[in-house]
């Protein structure tokens, strides 16, 4: 299994690599190059969704194709749209001002909940402060079946690392340690990290709702503070730890462009995005 994984995670940095090679190595053209093709990136927790709001479009506009490229993260598609490379990426950040600046306008599309996971065949269905501080400080702990809890996490200034190091001063240190004395597996992107929580036994892990159910990712969502129906707490507004999803875009787009994010904003792209884990983001047209 550990050997399935770890081809599944070069696949995933080739690509990743081969699509930054060819995104950024050509000259600045200010727009995405002429094609009867969209080409839309970024951050990995959002390019599942983006493939299935792209079917769903296709529907009601068949001669338009939007071809979706392997995780750049949401700096790198912001800079691949400003470069002219993407006609469009999905950010799971806001613009900078130096981005906003440079041309770059965006639109927040969704929401969804950030939650932690385990492989699917784990029987445990809830996590506490009390496990999560002894696992993430570095102490011995265990599944109760006996199988140890291996920490499968996403870089120190990735914003989901960062949601769990607020949750305590201590889980914070002790992230900042494990990462330093190299005790948990740390996933270059989105989607790496749900394959080792998938492919490592005893995987424990936190990514976003959307993310886990649009891929469908045989995984486990654990009850974390008593929350077990997260999305109904989210539209409730009573859900802390949230993930945001914008379309960034220049503000001289191409019309097709701007046509696709007024579909994913209209109560056709809600359903997609609900059905899927997302609390969509109507324009104010369609609200």
């Amino acid at each position: 299994m550990r050997r399935t994984f770890q081809f599944s995670r070069f696949r995933w940095l080739a690509a990743a690599g081969l699509w930054s090679a060819l995104l950024f190595s050509s000259p600045n053209t200010g727009n995405a190059e002429p094609s009867e093709t969209l080409i839309a990136g970024g951050t990995g927790s959002g390019l599942e969704i983006i493939r299935l709001l792209a079917e769903a479009y296709s529907q009601q506009a068949p001669s338009e194709k939007i071809k979706v490229v392997p995780s750049l993260g949401s700096g790198g598609g912001i800079k691949a749209v400003l470069k002219g490379k993407l006609s469009f990426s999905v950010s799971a950040r806001a613009l900078k001002d130096k981005e906003i600046a440079a041309g770059a306008i965006s639109y927040e599309i969704a929401k969804t909940p950030m939650v932690f996971l385990t492989q699917a065949e784990n029987p445990v269905d809830a996590v506490n402060l009390e496990l999560l501080t002894k696992v993430y400080s570095g102490q011995s702990a265990t599944w109760p079946d006996g199988m140890p809890v291996r920490v499968v996490m996403r870089p120190l200034k990735e914003s989901d690392t960062k949601f769990l190091r607020g949750l305590s001063a201590e889980i914070d240190q002790g992230i900042v340690d494990m990462v330093s004395q190299d005790k948990a597996f740390v996933a270059t992107n989105d989607q790496q990290n749900a394959e080792a929580l998938e492919n490592v036994s005893g995987s424990l892990g936190f990514a976003s709702y959307g993310q886990i159910l649009s891929e469908k990712r045989k995984l486990k969502h654990l009850t974390f503070q008593g929350r077990n129906d997260v999305l109904a707490d989210l539209k409730a507004g009573d859900y802390p730890y949230v993930k945001t999803l914008r379309l960034v875009l220049m503000g001289q787009a191409d019309p097709a462009v701007t046509a696709f994010c007024d579909f994913v904003r209209s109560a056709k792209g809600a359903e997609v995005l609900e059905k899927n884990g997302f609390l969509a983001v109507l324009s104010e047209a369609n609200q």
